[in-house]
């Protein structure tokens, strides 16, 4: 589900498809408590605030005058675990908890004074207090984030600070004088992400960066570039092999929300964004769980898909394309499959071959994102193929396997094409094999019987070459009109193909078309579906 805090102190927690469950108010004695930020996962939720009053157990902060700050964990169905009050209290300004990140072993709470002033504390997952660090705050604090082996990232604004496990400072970093880091995140891999606000040279654009471990900054990645005014970030999330980011602009009156999905190298998945209705407020936090991810706003609760279901594929077949000129002594064939994906949409496709039953071997495809690919193939051997598609969400489908298919190129010398006496080999470098049989007188006839599910006639185009009568079966199909401006040798001028395999008889019969007769045959290829 999703967890919601109101301004009147107040936790509700709503169902995954937006259905209200429970509403708990924050039981703190003799004054009030403010929710300022969250973090759940699947062992309950931990709150950061401030507290006029005092929690269960806790001393009361001296003056209601005064804020204290705390941090408190709740089980998924509502009931307190613990609460723990710092004992912070500054006369000279109202204090604000601006940050709750949670490690393996330990919650982490961060915030500041108007007067400036910041804090890191570390508590156990049993709410026992363990350390407190001051962190300079040059301008406002913007989130913290804590990886996995418990090493902890504050940004405030301008800066990012990183501290050991311990709370010792071990680097900051200045994000220059035309970027503000608003949100951090513990980056899936190693290292933090900054989604910053851009406003230099003329940009106005919501970037996510990342940091390594040792503090070196990477490259920029911009999420989304606002025509006018600054964009501001929302908030920085992870999921499985994902990370999530929200931002929102201002247009006229109304607001525009953008969200984002990207791989662990910063590659965008996907972008969407969405005009909100007029008084709908501007969303001020993200969240991602298996069910979705959720916008807040202090008027608006979204949610918005998140794929985590594979590509589906299936194989349609390995045909033999016409119109197409082949390889010297080889067989070309297209592989075709469909691919199907429900979110994310599809980004790409994995193709592999495996020759006689041997071992699977990539193909590179001439266009990753098309469910097609052209392949040439030694004659005499079997081929099998299979694919798989990968979705934009990083998901990765199923291999799909083809059928085997034999292939075979059959030369114009074969004892399986029967010729009348008008037909003459022609030697030709060009041809597949080195020749061509080749006749020019009307009624010439040659009959070529084959055992399979697909051929295809390899030919030559060219200005002296005219138009052939096809049979199929002992049934016409049709002219082939051969005449072309220019030569081009080794091209498959016809190909059919049936439903099983089986015995066909294709019989060539010249026309001898005044002053372009000749008609050459050079192969033909064959396939046999196993």
């Amino acid at each position: 589900g999703v967890y919601y805090a109101s301004p009147e102190s107040h936790i509700r927690k709503y169902s995954p498809e937006g259905i209200f469950i429970w509403d708990r108010e924050l039981p703190v004695a003799d004054g009030w408590a403010t929710i300022l930020r969250m973090a759940a996962d699947e062992s309950g939720l931990y709150l950061g605030g401030t507290v006029g009053g005092h929690w269960p157990g806790q001393d009361p902060s001296p003056s209601l005058e005064e804020y204290d700050a705390y941090a408190a964990r709740f089980t998924s169905d509502g009931d307190l675990v613990w609460a723990t009050q710092f004992h912070i209290t500054r006369g000279e300004g109202d204090f604000f908890d601006d940050g709750v990140a949670l490690a393996p072993t330990a919650v982490y709470v961060g915030g500041t004074f108007i007067s400036g002033e910041g804090f890191l504390a570390r508590l156990d997952r049993d709410g026992t207090f363990r350390w407190r660090v001051d962190v300079p705050f040059p301008s406002e604090f913007s989130g913290i984030a804590a990886d996995a082996d418990g090493a902890v990232m504050v940004g405030t604004g301008s800066d990012l600070h990183a501290y050991a496990p311990n709370g010792s400072l071990r680097w900051t970093r200045d994000s220059g004088p035309t970027a503000s880091y608003w949100e951090v995140l513990a980056a899936p891999g190693g290292g933090t992400l900054v989604l910053e606000q851009f406003t230099g040279g003329g940009s106005h654009d919501i970037r996510i960066r990342r940091y390594s471990p040792a503090g070196s900054l990477g490259a920029a990645h911009v999420l989304f570039s606002a025509p006018r005014g600054d964009p501001t970030p929302v908030g920085l999330a992870s999921f499985g092999n994902r990370v999530f980011a929200a931002w929102f602009s201002e247009e006229g009156e109304r607001y525009r929300v953008g969200w984002a999905s990207l791989d662990f190298g910063l590659g965008i998945a996907w972008s969407r964004n969405h005009l909100l209705s007029a008084g709908q407020s501007y969303p001020s936090a993200l969240a991602v769980s298996p069910r979705g991810g959720y916008v807040l706003s202090p008027s608006l609760l979204a949610k918005f898909a998140i794929d985590t279901v594979a590509p589906l594929t299936t194989w349609v077949e390995y045909a033999l394309p016409a119109d197409f000129q082949i390889p010297d002594e080889m067989v070309s064939g297209r592989a075709f499959w469909n691919g199907h994906d429900d979110l994310s949409g599809i980004d790409h496709y994995q193709l592999q071959q495996s020759q006689n039953g041997g071992s699977w071997k990539n193909l590179k495809l001439a266009d990753p994102a098309a469910a097609k690919q052209v392949t040439d193939e030694k004659p005499g051997a079997s081929y099998r193929f299979r694919v798989r598609a990968i979705d934009r969400s990083g998901n990765v489908g199923k291999w799909r396997t083809s059928p085997g298919y034999a292939l075979s190129l059959v030369q114009e010398a074969s004892q399986s094409i029967v010729y009348d006496s008008n037909w003459d080999f022609t030697p030709d470098a060009d041809a597949s094999g080195g020749g061509t049989m080749m006749a020019t007188k009307a009624g010439s006839t040659a009959t070529f019987t084959f055992t399979g599910d697909a051929f295809g006639f390899v030919t030559i185009i060219g200005p002296d070459i005219g138009s052939v009568d096809v049979f199929i079966d002992g049934k016409s199909v049709g002219t082939l009109d051969l005449h072309s401006a220019t030569d081009t040798a080794r091209y498959v001028a016809f190909a059919r193909s049936w439903a099983k395999v089986g015995s066909h008889q294709v019989k060539l019969v010249v026309d001898g078309t005044v002053g372009h007769a000749q008609i050459q045959i050079d192969a033909f290829e064959v396939r046999a579906t196993q």
